[in-house]
């Protein structure tokens, strides 16, 4: 069995031999096409599976999975499915977009004020800062 670039293929080897008389031997070889198959992931996850190259017609599931602080955004094709399954019929390269996880803090002041009800999101590891003057 061995790859070949650029085409990509695989050669399995079936040989048969026949003993009597008279010695036979055969062997037959089978091609079978591999479509390269691509992923990449930006900074907070990764991607399971991560195999390079699949079979003509193969239905591949694949997860995107993100770091403690961080979700999945989206592929890079702008589906959102996590995880995703893909019939491949051509070469496909894919990105999974991690963002990090954002918290939302929302002010209430006693007695009212021009920012009472206020919201900020902001991610994880964020400083915020209020200050206060009569």
């Amino acid at each position: 069995m061995y790859f070949t670039n650029p085409n990509l293929i695989i050669m399995k080897n079936s040989c048969f031999l026949l003993l009597g008389i008279c010695l036979l031997f055969s062997c037959s070889k089978e091609i079978i096409p591999l479509i390269p198959f691509s992923t990449t992931a930006s900074e907070g996850g990764e991607i399971i599976p991560k195999k390079e190259a699949y079979s003509v017609g193969a239905q591949v599931t694949i997860t995107a999975h993100p770091e403690k602080e961080y979700v999945f955004s989206n592929w890079s094709d702008g589906t959102t499915d996590n995880p995703m399954v893909i019939t491949l019929n051509r070469e496909i390269q894919l990105k999974a977009v991690f963002v990090k996880k954002k918290y939302t803090l929302e002010l209430h002041v006693q007695g009212g004020g021009k920012n009472n009800g206020k919201r900020w999101a902001s991610p994880i590891g964020s400083e915020i800062r209020i200050w206060y003057s009569d």
